[in-house]
């Protein structure tokens, strides 16, 4: 009797724990969603809310490496100097006037770095 009733409170307080986090969590993650038009670190704070949501939800845990990933893959555009208009990752399309597009200006590389030895010659 007594192992059933320590089974139903250690189920209690993980419901209890589980329903906290959830508050909390949705709860930051509306501010968040507020402080993208008002001034503030909406999406970090949209962030920190996943990162809460996630302690206890898989799919929270799912969304924030979907976000990690996409942030990634958008500074490796940003990066390489590929971001185009739109959502697609195709260049826009060309308009009618018949000039040819220039090409895409890179940057201009750094020079190696001597070795302390190399810079005292």
């Amino acid at each position: 009797m007594w192992k059933a009733i320590l089974q139903m409170v250690a189920m209690v307080r993980q419901t209890a724990r589980r329903l906290i986090v959830f508050v909390v969590g949705v709860t930051v993650v509306l501010f968040g969603i507020v402080m993208i038009v008002l001034p503030g670190p909406g999406t970090l704070i949209i962030l920190l809310g996943l990162v809460i949501l996630s302690s206890e939800f898989v799919w929270a845990t799912w969304l924030l490496k979907k976000s990690r990933l996409e942030a990634a893959l958008k500074k490796a555009q940003a990066m390489a100097g590929k971001i185009y208009s739109g959502n697609s990752a195709e260049p826009p399309s060309q308009s009618s006037s018949s000039s040819p597009s220039s090409p895409p200006v890179l940057p201009t590389p750094l020079p190696p770095v001597l070795p302390p030895s190399e810079c005292q010659k």
